[in-house]
């Protein structure tokens, strides 16, 4: 079995991101990837030939002395270019942590750089609201015959083969402990989730792992497609192909790393940034929305002076509807440089904005989508504790049926941003959108998280079509297990007869097996 982190199957970024808080921030907006949530934080190195140049304006914190002192007290910042009076005899561990925390002072931080095993993306880059729920890991586990329904379940859990399991933000590496997740569903505490299904004795409990907002992204690309959320197809697909060869083959973004241990690399904050409640973005819708109860005239989107039907411009003497079809197969760019180019195309309404949004940009679910966000898209398993420990303290006196009712009531959906085809000005949209695009981390994430799914729902296209997947019927994780484990035996021995042949020439496992 390889050492590595699990990834989500969906996105294939690792659950183990930290962040490097800054200066004006509280301790719970830094966390080191591999000790979140309990909580860790991301350490300043114990070299001082390895600290971020002067010019940085990088600072140390001294967790040690805040566990000293009065904790209401200011923190106690330190230059990374001083030399502490007193350093520790015995290294830089207290208790087991170091002592002192790495405080980003800006964006020329460069401590990923310099040492990326002190994980964390720059929390001048992305801000911990756009990070929320990075680290969080549910998992699709496959129901067995005793299954019930419970309070919360949704549709795809009652009506196929695949529950969700609970939530949790303490995500080890595969050579460690199951994950233990909160709340507990369906029996289920501890889902043996990963990318891989090493051994084939072990394939009825291997689960598929993902990022709950990475799972919204999914049903709204197959609702998309399809017209339905094909959940069942997904874990399917993870089924077929949660082998090492065909996991670390998926076509991913270029700054999605194959490293055991996830790199953070600086302008790939991105990757962990929220797909699905994106900081800025209702700004944005609310700016395009904002005209009452009216409706936005279908005519010019923006005023146009003396557009004439010249006999030099070609693109004149074409009907309007092949004028716009042109345009709908066209990019953004080229649409706007088309306008400039003919002035034919300088009136376009708001009809063909809307259009165009549309067919360009479907990961912007909020111009066509009405479908709630699911409950565990909108939480963590911290904050899932804490309610639940502050419901334990409030219901210690009242009957077990209010507490059960009480449960019942917390899976509740979050409706989702919906734009009004007759009251929205798609123009101002796109506009703001443009304008606002190095902000918008997590619209950015979305898109990429996107394509991914296409990706995936070709894949189970494909498989239906060779019969590997059929409606009604669940894969059997068992042919995939064993085709695995069947090909790493091979590629061992062919290993071993290369070495023992005195490892001479290239090395082949065809020709060695």
């Amino acid at each position: 079995m390889s050492y590595g982190e699990i990834r989500c199957h969906i996105c294939g970024v690792s659950f183990n991101i930290g962040r490097i808080r800054t200066s004006n921030e509280p301790f719970s907006a830094g966390w080191h990837g591999l000790l979140y949530p309990t909580h860790g934080y991301v350490p300043s190195p114990e070299n001082q030939n390895d600290f971020c140049p002067s010019d940085a304006g990088c600072l140390l914190y001294s967790r040690f002395l805040h566990m000293l002192e009065n904790s209401s007290e200011d923190f106690k910042m330190l230059s990374q270019h001083i030399n502490p009076k007193h350093p520790p005899s015995e290294g830089q561990l207290i208790w087991g942590r170091p002592r002192f925390e790495h405080i980003a002072g800006g964006l020329g931080c460069k401590l990923n750089s310099i040492c990326p095993e002190y994980a964390g993306y720059n929390g001048h880059a992305i801000s911990a609201e756009d990070m929320k729920s990075c680290n969080t890991l549910q998992c699709l586990i496959l129901k067995n015959p005793q299954w019930r329904a419970e309070p919360g379940d949704q549709d795809f859990e009652m009506n196929g083969h695949y529950f969700l399991s609970g939530l949790t933000e303490a995500v080890p590496t595969r050579h460690s402990a199951d994950t233990q997740v909160f709340p507990v569903r369906h029996g289920m505490s501890s889902p043996h989730a990963d990318n891989i299904m090493w051994l084939p004795d072990e394939d009825q409990e291997y689960v598929m792992p993902f990022h709950p907002t990475c799972l919204e992204v999914f049903k709204r690309a197959s609702l998309h497609r399809h017209g339905r959320i094909d959940i069942d197809g997904l874990a399917d697909w993870w089924a077929l192909e949660a082998t090492y060869d065909e996991f670390h083959r998926f076509p991913r973004h270029p700054a999605v790393s194959w490293e055991e241990v996830w790199r953070h690399k600086d302008g790939d904050e991105f990757l962990a940034a929220n797909p699905c409640f994106i900081t800025q973005l209702p700004t944005i819708l609310e700016t395009a929305s904002r005209i009452g109860h009216k409706t936005v005239d279908d005519s010019c989107a923006f005023a146009v002076d003396g557009i004439s039907n010249s006999l030099t411009d070609v693109f004149s003497q074409l009907p309007w509807e092949l004028r716009a079809q042109i345009l709908l197969e066209l990019g953004s760019q080229d649409v706007a440089n088309l306008r400039l180019a003919s002035r034919t195309f300088r009136h376009l309404p708001q009809s063909f904005f809307r259009s165009h949004t549309l067919r360009h940009m479907p990961w912007l679910w909020e111009a066509w989508s009405t479908l709630d966000y699911s409950f565990w898209a909108t939480t963590t398993a911290n904050d899932l504790k804490f309610k639940k420990q502050s419901q334990r303290e409030r219901l210690a006196d009242l009957q077990i049926a209010i507490d059960a009712l009480t449960e019942e009531a917390t899976y509740v959906t979050t409706p989702a941003p919906y734009l009004s085809f007759n009251k929205t000005d798609w123009y101002r949209l796109r506009y703001e959108l443009a304008r606002n695009q190095s902000q918008l981390l997590g619209l950015k994430n979305r898109q990429r998280i996107w394509k991914d799914c296409e990706e995936i729902l070709d894949r189970i296209g494909r498989y239906r079509r060779e019969g590997k997947i059929v409606a009604g019927q669940r894969v059997d994780p068992q042919a995939t297990a064993q085709a695995y484990f069947n090909e790493e035996r091979r590629r061992n021995r062919a290993w071993a007869a290369y070495c023992e042949a005195g490892r001479h020439g290239d090395f082949s496992v065809d020709d060695w097996a």
